[in-house]
């Protein structure tokens, strides 16, 4: 299980966050002040890490944070970690190498979405790309990416007072990124469908090629090109068999 800190900071987000660690990550509740900055630094040179992403990239530290407290710390449906590798097991600091997130939290359906997530190799390594979730093959299988997710399933779908004990936590990715889709599969998520024009993106984001430049406005709206996702998830009553998977992946390093 992960080890966690009870404290509980300050956030509307509907569902309890806390520190969640274990041997080798620790996930922190995102704070501007602390993690924004390596986060810039750390993805300002390269905007292909933000390839299928809905947001980004940030070029300063205020551009960024202009987006997240206008979209996620009002949010009670979305929230951010930072992503920390320790350096040791007793290593109650880690050092910067990403970020993971909640979101379309539902606490009237027990039920939340894995996303947002960008990491990183530890910063010994000069380069780095990421997005959700395109690692550089290098870097595909290090123990970042397979730890914090998994950390969040088990804390999300884990039984009460150890989790939350949801009844379902999902992984919706740009059907085109075939990156994330691997991700899913091997953390044990299961495929559901392909939404087509699921979302709309903003226009200079990459959409499912349908060419929507003829179309009327909504509502007055220039809207961006749409998107289809690709939805796996994980479900309350496979997950104590599942869970066993997860954990394996987890230990391979």
């Amino acid at each position: 299980m992960p080890a966690s800190n009870p404290s509980t900071p300050e956030t509307p987000f509907c569902l309890p966050i806390r520190r969640l660690q274990n041997a080798c990550l620790i996930l922190e509740p995102f704070s501007l002040s602390a993690h924004a900055e390596p986060y810039v630094l750390g993805t300002k040179h390269d905007p292909s890490i933000f390839h299928y992403t809905s947001y980004g990239p940030f070029s300063t530290v205020a551009e960024y944070a202009a987006f997240y407290n206008s979209r996620i710390a009002p949010s009670d449906a979305e929230t951010f970690f930072a992503i920390l590798a320790k350096s040791n097991t007793a290593d109650e600091k880690g050092v910067f190498t990403g970020v993971i997130g909640l979101q379309n939290a539902s606490l009237a359906n027990a039920s939340v979405e894995i996303g947002y997530v960008l990491s990183s190799p530890p910063p010994a390594t000069s380069y780095w790309k990421a997005s959700v979730i395109t690692i550089l093959p290098a870097f595909q299988r290090t123990f970042v990416t397979s730890n914090a997710v998994g950390l969040l399933l088990q804390y999300t779908l884990d039984p009460l007072p150890d989790g939350l004990g949801l009844r379902r936590c999902q992984w919706q990715t740009h059907a085109e990124n075939e990156a994330s889709r691997r991700v899913a599969t091997r953390m044990g998520f299961t495929f559901e469908c392909v939404q087509r024009f699921q979302r709309i993106v903003p226009l200079n984001k990459v959409g499912n090629g349908f060419d929507t430049s003829g179309m009327p406005d909504v509502l007055g709206r220039n809207l961006g090109p749409s998107r289809d996702s690709a939805v796996f998830a994980h479900y309350c009553d496979e997950w104590p068999e599942k869970r066993k998977g997860v954990v394996a992946v987890m230990e391979r390093r």
